[in-house]
């Protein structure tokens, strides 16, 4: 997962996977409790041991260049940052921040540590955000190998995104989006309902992978409202999927184009989680939308695990039929392209990000 925005244009001699920088040899432990503001030491290898929180009142700030390991020697290692706590966090191209497993490389796997701000009972998604208010921003974040979906947002979320790209493991994914409301309640508010902006999600090439893995492109149900806008859905078993009749009539994707699916675009009625089947394909075709179905988008190299290239390429017809955000906005970036990547730029992942398979 690689949600990033506006600075697309960061570069390194590997297009993808950038030597890191030598490991600091000296460690220090982060563990229980954290309840005064601390600033952490650069040249210095964190082991976080056990669940460690980040109480409220307290700011834990983490510089450039900042390795941390959660210690697979401690069940549950995880860093959870309670509402009212607050994390600093600022990475560059030149010296990411890294949160990894302790196991040595290429013996690491996923699910080796429970993430950022994990929460109890809930699944490793790699970088899970409850209870967050306006005063959040992320930029420029990859969660590498995680062990559920690559974005899933629900319980109220109302915020703002741009610039999300998903290359998912064929042979052990599950969707790329998945979206809800109130799980007890489908019309119960604050509704999910965030807009979000240019969006590549990767699944797998028909014809390879696992059975049941990757298995759709985006879910969204139990009420949810927000709306989406140039989205590229690619591969995957099922392209889109929309339960209860609640999230049909709240939830809108528009600008869009879905393609490459193993068994199918659209969800077929015996498949939706609802008394009353939504008909996909209808909604996806809704007049005024704009989204493309049973048309190749044309990207680089996609599936490529190591050294992928999401880019548009030459005769995409990802650069016609967008949707621009609203003018004046003090977020949104206007681009004249569907997805996440610029046709014939470098790669905003580039540079910063890894492929490397443990």
């Amino acid at each position: 997962m690689n949600p990033g925005r506006r600075n697309r244009r960061a570069r390194g001699d590997d297009p993808v996977s950038p030597a890191p920088p030598p490991h600091p040899t000296a460690t220090a432990t982060l563990s229980g409790a954290i309840t005064q503001s601390m600033e952490l030491d650069p040249d210095l290898t964190y082991h976080i041991q056990g669940t460690t929180i980040v109480e409220a009142g307290a700011t834990l700030t983490i510089p450039a260049g900042t390795l941390l390991l959660g210690d697979v020697n401690f069940t549950g290692s995880a860093l959870i940052v309670r509402q009212g706590g607050r994390l600093v966090a600022r990475g560059t191209a030149q010296e990411p921040i890294v949160f990894t497993s302790s196991n040595p490389e290429g013996s690491r796997r996923r699910g080796d540590w429970g993430g950022l701000e994990v929460s109890f009972g809930n699944e490793l998604n790699g970088l899970t955000l409850n209870g967050v208010g306006s005063g959040t921003q992320l930029d420029h974040i990859q969660s590498h190998h995680g062990s559920d979906d690559s974005f899933d947002y629900s319980s109220g979320w109302q915020g703002r995104g741009q610039f999300w790209a998903a290359q998912q493991d064929p042979h052990d994914a599950d969707n790329g989006f998945e979206v809800d409301g109130n799980e007890e309640n489908f019309d119960a508010e604050p509704f999910t309902d965030p807009d979000i902006y240019n969006v590549t999600l990767v699944g797998k090439e028909a014809g390879t992978g696992s059975a049941g893995e990757s298995s759709r492109g985006i879910i969204f149900r139990r009420g949810t409202a927000g709306r989406v806008y140039n989205v590229v859905l690619l591969g995957f078993e099922k392209g889109f999927d929309v339960d209860q009749q609640e999230t049909a009539a709240r939830v809108q994707i528009r600008n869009s184009y879905v393609f490459g699916q193993e068994d199918g675009m659209f969800e077929s009625d015996d498949g939706d989680e609802s008394d009353a089947p939504i008909d996909e394909e209808a909604l996806w075709n809704t007049d005024g939308w704009g989204n493309v179905a049973s048309v190749d988008p044309l990207l680089v190299d996609p599936f490529n695990l190591r050294m992928p290239d999401f880019r548009p390429a030459a005769g995409s017809p990802l650069t016609d039929g967008y949707a621009e955000p609203p003018p004046g906005s003090d977020f949104f970036e206007a681009v004249d392209y569907i997805g996440a990547f610029a046709p014939g730029m470098p790669q905003w992942i580039e540079g910063w990000t890894t492929q490397d398979q443990g």
